[in-house]
């Protein structure tokens, strides 16, 4: 069990017990503590495990309940590189599914949770575009949104590279004579 006792009143051998605990959300509600937030953990009462005489011991709490937080995950994203690219008329566009970032962080996101990146493109003069012809551009991180099932109090998101810089270079065409007639 999660708890800790007194080095002096320890118990001997393989003698134990099992607190039986109930977690409280800060408004008292009964609940298990998945999600960030502040919690109280309650002793409700004990059982002896198998082979630890009751009458051998005598158990009281020092403390009854405790107070603990779990705290938003920290997660670190940069927006995802645009390679360069031949100009083909095609306009360029930053996905518009989840998963549009680098992660930078070891700690991801929990199972399906998951964030949008949304961007804007500007040229080298900083204006709003959509870049198509041929030219520089960066790619630049406005916000974030959670995907619709992230509870978006459990993370905490900062950003290392919120602008890429990307090219769409200049198609080649060379011209070749044909046979003169």
């Amino acid at each position: 069990g999660n708890y800790v006792l007194d080095s002096i009143n320890d118990f001997i051998g393989n003698d134990n017990i099992k607190l039986n605990v109930v977690f409280k959300d800060i408004n008292g509600d009964e609940i298990v503590p998945t999600e960030a937030g502040t919690y109280t953990v309650n002793i409700k009462d004990y059982t002896f495990k198998d082979g630890t005489s009751a009458d051998n011991y005598s158990i009281s709490y020092g403390i009854e309940s405790q107070t603990f937080t779990i705290t938003p995950r920290e997660i670190t994203v940069s927006v995802k590189d645009i390679l360069n690219r031949q100009y083909n008329n095609e306009l360029i566009t930053y996905s518009d599914a989840f998963g549009n970032y680098v992660l930078n962080s070891s700690n991801g996101f929990i199972g399906n949770d998951n964030i949008k990146l949304n961007v804007v493109f500007k040229d080298i003069n900083g204006d709003e575009v959509t870049p198509i012809n041929a030219g520089t551009y960066t790619v630049n991180i406005v916000n974030h949104v959670f995907s619709e099932e992230t509870k978006d109090s459990n993370y905490t998101i900062k950003y290392q590279t919120v602008s890429e810089e990307f090219t769409i270079e200049q198609r080649e065409i060379t011209i070749v004579w044909g046979p003169l007639t």
